[in-house]
């Protein structure tokens, strides 16, 4: 059930003051009053943001619910979704109504060289991770016992939503928007630390220290993107080497943005588990693949140390000048 709780009203007092203040300036440019709101989904936090008005009204309200359907299809927690019934084997996950966003997420597994797995939900649940612990030796003990899963088929292979169902959740959203036609020109939601943007104008983001989250590294700008981070830091033992089952270090987060948000949570674990070092050789590797197109990624190691693509040198305002940017440069269409 979603909980909602407006905070519009001292923005919109704010933006109201602020047109008053430009019409006595030379400028006659105004700033557009903007609507926020917010919502309790899926364990987190979903903030929206956008122009006032009744586009607004109506679009927050259709993501909102978007959101709610979603928990409803992907959620592991309870016995009665989609993605529970096709663990319990209930229903074949390619007859589902999951199937093509299924086929997806495995499609993104393949490009990220085993970094990224999408069915490890006997070890996550072995972990404990889910109910705020973490057991190593549980999960050590199911991984000498147990083979890790190659493909669905495999008889250990569960579906753990918690690499990809935020991200998937929010391209959902946005279609269900995109198909009502009345959306406003330009929207975000940033749902539990995963932002969406969509329209013309620009967002900036800040890029926090993976140990000092009130610490900027800088801002970026997204359009029309999704950017999504991961890391061991705010949920320690979370990630594991999908390899060999065990928790992956913690070297701190890595970054990503790419237009579809599944893209971006996803490439986001990966890279997470892949380490600052190994990101970049696979970048090195892939990035000129046209599969590849429209995505970049940062590495913040805990030391502060900051490797990121090239692509993102010209959007970064006050990055730190020892960034190590790896190319090459995006090619323009």
């Amino acid at each position: 059930m979603l909980r909602a709780f407006e905070k519009a009203s001292s923005r919109l007092l704010i933006s109201a003051l602020a047109v008053i203040l430009a019409g006595c300036a030379t400028t006659p440019r105004q700033p557009q009053a903007q609507m926020e709101r917010r919502v309790f989904a899926m364990g987190t936090w979903l903030d929206y943001e956008g122009p006032a008005g009744e586009e607004s009204l109506r679009a927050s309200g259709l993501l909102f619910q978007s959101i709610s359907d979603s928990e409803l299809l992907l959620s592991t927690w309870r016995t009665d979704t989609e993605l529970a019934r096709i663990n319990a084997g209930q229903i074949h996950w390619k007859h589902s109504v999951l199937s093509r966003h299924l086929e997806n997420v495995l499609l993104w597994s393949s490009r990220l060289e085993g970094a990224f797995h999408a069915g490890l939900g006997k070890w996550i649940l072995a972990s404990r991770i889910r109910e705020g612990k973490v057991d190593a030796a549980a999960l050590a003990r199911l991984s000498r016992h147990k083979r890790i899963p190659r493909q669905p088929s495999d008889p250990d292979w569960v579906w753990e939503e918690g690499g990809f169902g935020k991200g998937l959740a929010l391209d959902l959203a946005a279609e269900a928007v995109l198909v009502d036609g009345r959306a406003p020109q330009e929207w975000s939601l940033n749902f539990g630390g995963q932002i969406l943007h969509r329209g013309a104008g620009r967002r900036l983001v800040a890029i926090a220290h993976p140990l000092k989250r009130s610490s900027e590294m800088g801002r970026l700008w997204i359009q029309n993107e999704s950017i999504a981070t991961s890391g061991q830091a705010e949920n320690p033992g979370h990630l594991l080497d999908p390899r060999s089952g065990r928790i992956i270090p913690d070297e701190g987060s890595a970054t990503v943005i790419h237009p579809s948000a599944l893209g971006a949570d996803i490439a986001a674990t990966a890279l997470a588990v892949m380490g600052p070092f190994r990101a970049q050789e696979w970048w090195k590797r892939v990035s000129s693949k046209p599969e590849f197109s429209g995505l970049q990624w940062i590495w913040v190691e805990r030391t502060g140390r900051i490797t990121a693509s090239s692509g993102l040198r010209e959007r970064w305002t006050d990055a730190p000048s020892e960034v190590l940017w790896i190319g090459p440069e995006p090619v323009e269409n």
